[in-house]
C-alpha cells in the first residue's frame, strides 16, 4: 500500500530596505529612520497570502537621543510604540497585530508588549 503524501518544508524570502537620513547636527535633536520589507513565502498559488499579508513598513523617530516613538504597518494592521534611554535604564511599550490568516483581515491577533531592561 502506497500514500501520496506531499512533505512541504516551509520556505520564503525576505527584501527589505532602510533609509537613515543623515542630518548633520540636527540629528542631537531628531534623527529619524524608515523600514520596508516584503515576506514572498514559497507556497501554493491557492495559500499564498494577500499582498498586505506580506508587506511590513515602519519609521522610528529618537528625539534628544533619549525617546524613540515608532509607528508602522504589519500585514496591514498599524502598529505603534514607544521608548525612553535613562542612562542604563530602557524601557519600551509597543501595541501590534498581525495576521494569523491567509489575507488580511482573516484572523487578526492583537497585543501589547511592554518592557524594562537593565543595560550596562
Amino acid at each position: 500500500v502506497t500514500d501520496d503524501v506531499r512533505y512541504v518544508i516551509p520556505m520564503s524570502a525576505h527584501l527589505g530596505v532602510s533609509f537613515h537620513p543623515d542630518l548633520g547636527g540636527f540629528s542631537n535633536l531628531i534623527d529619524p529612520i524608515i523600514h520596508a520589507q516584503y515576506s514572498l513565502p514559497f507556497v501554493e498559488a491557492e495559500e499564498a497570502p494577500s499582498f498586505w499579508s506580506s508587506v511590513h513598513l515602519g519609521a522610528e523617530i529618537t528625539a534628544l537621543r533619549f525617546i524613540k516613538a515608532r509607528v508602522g504597518l504589519n500585514q496591514g494592521y498599524v502598529t505603534a510604540g514607544a521608548g525612553i534611554h535613562l542612562l542604563f535604564l530602557d524601557f519600551n511599550v509597543a501595541y501590534f497585530s498581525r495576521e494569523l490568516g491567509s489575507f488580511a483581515g482573516a484572523q487578526q491577533s492583537q497585543g501589547v508588549t511592554a518592557e524594562v531592561a537593565l543595560r550596562f
